[in-house]
């Protein structure tokens, strides 16, 4: 394993420091595919009804409303893809019947309703540790922070539930040096669950990344890692009993002059709540979940989902892209031992799947070559 780096970032790209939602989109946009298995019986939805079996998960609406029709288009990789496209009627109707109150609710025994519970906890069976991943890597990216900031007595929660109902001693919450505002959350709660422990890691990069978060900690397959917005989710699905029907997303970049974190619905198209933000240029690109690791792409093919925890709108810049000077810098930086140097040389022939597409290869390359692209083999074979 390599050396880490830490990131600089642009003092002057602040995200406001409250939550802006948009919970009443006009449609939600929720994909399907031919082989997915169907439960709606009728156009007509409500909130929280099981729709439909897709990859492996149940699609729940998180609106209500009718649904309109099959539409086609590409995602944010550009790839063509079908969703099912409903029209809300603004009415909130709930198929659940318990509390619709958005606060923390108590309950006297959550280990009672994990025990109950139909999901499937088979992961945290027979571990020696529970290990909490609170990290992110992306500058700019403030979704976990404000994850923590609005939720951190839920959190620790479920994970004091999570070490009870599976008898788990050894329970740790990382999180980052820079991330005061995390750590401060956390330390107002911490009191409350003894048996929790919070340890403070550097900030290196790419330090939460979920392949490469247990080898810089040398765990093993006795230690289970969970991140914050597993946990989060866990908790929507346990204590509130009900499927999180919206998503935290950053919005953020040198292009805008209000980045914030948006708390938005699922299914809801980015160019919907486009008119929130305020741009300094027209000339920009958009990026979905970073700079380094995450993927160009277009307002009207970003469609919002779990998948998603940030947006970037970037100046565009005119990059001159020159031939490998053979600096070897590349190779050098990466922190899995990749050899990207070797497949620029190979044109894109050699792929590495140890590759978690950090970017760090392509962020250092004095030739500003798209070494990250090589990686995934045969992408510049002509």
């Amino acid at each position: 394993m390599k050396r880490l780096v830490t990131l600089s970032k642009d003092l002057n790209i602040k995200v406001n420091s409250s939550i802006t939602e948009f919970l009443t989109p006009d449609f939600v946009y929720l994909e399907v595919d031919k082989e997915d298995t169907f439960y709606m019986k009728q156009k007509k939805v409500k909130k929280n009804d099981l729709l439909f079996f897709h990859q492996g998960k149940n699609v729940y609406s998180p609106i209500s409303g009718k649904i309109e029709h099959i539409i086609k288009q590409q995602d944010y990789f550009g790839n063509e893809k079908t969703y099912l496209k409903i029209k809300n009627n603004f009415q909130e109707e709930d198929s659940y019947e318990g509390s619709l109150n958005t606060t923390m609710i108590l309950t006297t025994d959550i280990s009672l309703q994990i025990k109950k519970s139909k999901l499937d906890f088979s992961r945290f069976l027979n571990k020696n540790s529970l290990i909490l991943n609170g990290l992110f890597d992306e500058p700019y990216l403030a979704t976990i922070p404000f994850l923590h900031k609005y939720h951190a007595q839920e959190l620790l929660m479920m994970l004091d539930a999570f070490a009870t109902s599976f008898s788990i001693s050894n329970v740790i919450l990382y999180v980052k040096e820079v991330d005061r505002e995390s750590i401060e959350s956390f330390l107002q709660f911490l009191n409350t669950y003894p048996s929790i422990k919070l340890e403070i890691l550097p900030d290196f990069y790419p330090l939460a990344h979920p392949v490469f978060f247990p080898k810089y900690l040398k765990l093993t397959p006795d230690d289970e890692v969970i991140t914050s917005l597993e946990l989060f989710q866990y908790y929507y699905e346990i204590v509130k009993a009900r499927k999180q029907d919206f998503v935290y997303v950053t919005l953020t970049g040198d292009a805008i002059t209000n980045p914030q974190v948006l708390k938005v619905k699922i299914g809801t198209k980015l160019e919907d709540v486009i008119s929130i933000l305020s741009f300094e240029t027209e000339n920009y690109d958009v990026y979905v979940n970073g700079l380094l690791n995450g993927v160009k792409s277009s307002i009207s093919s970003i469609i919002f989902s779990t998948s998603i925890l940030g947006i970037y709108f970037m100046k565009r810049k005119e990059v001159l892209v020159s031939p490998c000077v053979h600096c070897g810098k590349c190779s050098f930086v990466c922190p899995l031992r990749c050899n990207p140097y070797q497949s620029v040389l190979s044109s894109g022939k050699i792929r590495d799947d140890g590759c978690i597409s950090c970017g760090l290869c392509t962020f250092i390359c004095p030739s500003n070559i798209a070494i990250k692209e090589y990686l995934k083999g045969d992408v510049y074979e002509k």
